[in-house]
């Protein structure tokens, strides 16, 4: 969220008219099972894995057979993870009725739930009077938003091998590959968020703009709880539920922490505003 380009004056959030809430191609969640890396590996984001988790320069002068030029390093992990068969992403995702109450979102697993989920978001810092659940429809109108989750995980095997890592004492490849596994995760989940914006309408079909998604050009936003404005890890468990985690081997520790590690949970948001604020 940029606060410098927002002033307290701006801080309202247009409610959308009935026929500007998308109309997902189904309700309920689906699963996306042993989907292809060549799908994923385009929204990766080079630029943050080099410099954030690998902490280094994409120009150097370290000899011309070092290890560490970002470029070859990441193309003989890349052809490792393929050799082993490391790469096993899976995803579940899907499309519920919902409506908010103040800084509540009551999300319905079908349209007759009379006992609705209900995820509890805090007023931001720079703007107290905006939550997350400003962004949908409230309850008092007569017609459901839609609100969307994502579930996606690199699986448990590339999990193993890096931990195996750590295990033998090899530190160096485990933050290496521990950095590459994390940021093929926000890869399969940017994928995944941009499956859903096409099924939503909000992305023209075919082949994608990934330059535009990986700066967030882009209508609407996939936020995860553990952020500032998500903070609770327990809702951790109702996505789950929503999208039944246990069909692609995923589950919580006791503190709400997904298992395998390089699995991440998001709630999608459509409305249009959504990217001036986060």
């Amino acid at each position: 969220m940029n606060s410098k380009e927002i002033t307290k004056e701006e801080i309202k959030i247009r409610r959308l008219a009935p026929e500007e809430i998308p109309l997902p191609p189904f309700w309920g969640s689906r699963r996306l099972k042993r989907i292809p890396p060549e799908k994923v590996l385009p929204f990766l984001n080079v630029k943050v894995l080099v410099s954030a988790r690998w902490q280094l320069r994409e120009k150097t002068n370290l000899p011309a057979n070092s290890r560490l030029i970002p470029k070859a390093l990441l193309s003989s992990f890349l052809e490792e993870a393929r050799h082993k068969k490391l790469l096993q992403f899976q995803a579940t995702y899907g499309y519920f009725p919902a409506c908010s109450q103040k800084n509540k979102l009551m999300v319905l697993r079908h349209e007759s739930d009379d006992s609705p989920l209900v995820f509890s978001f805090p007023a931001l810092k720079s703007f107290p009077e905006t939550s997350l659940a400003d962004f949908f429809l409230p309850a008092e109108t007569e017609q459901k938003d839609v609100v969307a989750f994502s579930l996606v995980t690199s699986g448990h095997k590339l999990d193993k091998f890096i931990k195996e890592k750590w295990a033998q004492g090899d530190y160096a490849d485990y933050f290496l590959w521990h950095g590459l596994g994390a940021e093929l995760t926000e890869a399969l989940a940017e994928y995944v968020h941009f499956k859903i914006r096409q099924e939503l309408g909000l992305e023209a079909k075919g082949r994608p703009d990934y330059a535009a998604c990986l700066k967030k050009k882009y209508r609407g936003r996939r936020l995860s709880p553990g952020y500032p404005s998500f903070p609770q890890l327990e809702d951790q468990k109702k996505i789950l539920e929503l999208l039944k985690g246990e069909e692609i081997g995923v589950s919580l520790t006791e503190t709400f922490q997904l298992v395998p590690e390089l699995t991440t949970t998001a709630i999608i948001l459509h409305h249009p505003d959504a990217s001036r604020y986060f």
